[in-house]
């Protein structure tokens, strides 16, 4: 992943701006979902 130098940073900042807000938006729905079961 980390081969290139160049661009190496870009890459991992758009990975760090797309992969973040999903993984965030997983965990809000998961915990929405298990709250809605538990009540």
């Amino acid at each position: 992943m980390f081969t290139r130098a160049e661009g190496g940073s870009v890459l991992v900042g758009e990975r760090c701006q797309l992969y973040i807000p999903s993984a965030a938006a997983q965990r809000s729905s998961t915990s929405a979902s298990q709250q809605q079961s538990a009540t």
